[in-house]
């Protein structure tokens, strides 16, 4: 396992995921796949871009931010993250619910730390 990318690539992309997102992005992503793909085409280039230039090393480039981009729009489309929280014992109805965000933001956060750890094992 990388360990130095782990550490850069999970503080790098929790930075680029907020920062770089509009406000719009944020209220639409779930609703229209052309401003999901935007959020996840621009977190993933940044990211991998920065985390290069931070452990001055190309790393393998194409796995990196092809792999961050699939992952980001499957999670960030959030069916996956309601699934989850589905199978947790809550209603779908729950899952959508802005009593919940809270909870799909975590739900969120984690899935996207796990695919950083992931990587960290292939690169």
């Amino acid at each position: 396992m990388n360990l130095e990318f782990l550490v850069v690539a999970l503080v790098i992309g929790k930075v680029v995921d907020w920062i770089f997102q509009s406000q719009h992005q944020a209220e639409n992503k779930t609703k229209n796949f052309w401003d999901l793909f935007e959020h996840s085409l621009c977190y993933s280039i940044v990211t991998t871009i920065l985390v290069a230039i931070l452990l001055s090393s190309p790393l393998n480039g194409d796995i990196l931010w092809i792999g961050l981009l699939i992952t980001h729009m499957i999670i960030d489309n959030r069916m996956f993250v309601r699934f989850i929280m589905y199978c947790k014992g809550l209603t779908w109805e729950q899952t959508g619910s802005p009593e919940y965000a809270w909870l799909q933001l975590g739900i969120d956060q984690r899935l996207h730390d796990v695919v950083i750890l992931v990587i960290a094992f292939i690169i």
